[in-house]
């Protein structure tokens, strides 16, 4: 079964663990300075083919979930999420935000 609930359920890929590893005892310049978020801004402009967009990285889900949520939605609308969803059943970001209502839609059925 495939779990929605948070992405930390499961292990990270081999090839990110890898990455880690080999990087693990380099030095950077922190707050998105560094190479490699500069790359990966840059690798994202490219996919997108927007070359002048601004490219901000949020720290994870939750913090991506609320931004998101708080940016597209009016007060009084909602969210629709599986009931096994991370935001629906630990962030509860809609109440967090006052929206009216949580809503949420059973993909298994």
């Amino acid at each position: 079964m495939i779990h929605f609930n948070s992405d930390y359920m499961a292990g990270a890929h081999p090839e990110v663990m890898r990455r880690l590893v080999e990087t693990n005892m380099e030095q950077t310049v922190g707050y998105g300075m560094d190479a490699y978020t500069i790359h990966a801004k840059d690798l994202i402009r490219e996919a997108c083919n927007t070359p002048n967009a601004a490219v901000h990285l949020l720290v994870g889900g939750t913090q991506t979930n609320a931004t998101v949520i708080d940016a597209l939605l009016r007060r009084h609308e909602g969210v629709l999420a599986a009931e096994t969803a991370h935001i629906f059943s630990e962030q509860g970001i809609p109440s967090v935000f006052g929206f009216a209502h949580q809503s949420a839609i059973c993909l298994s059925a």
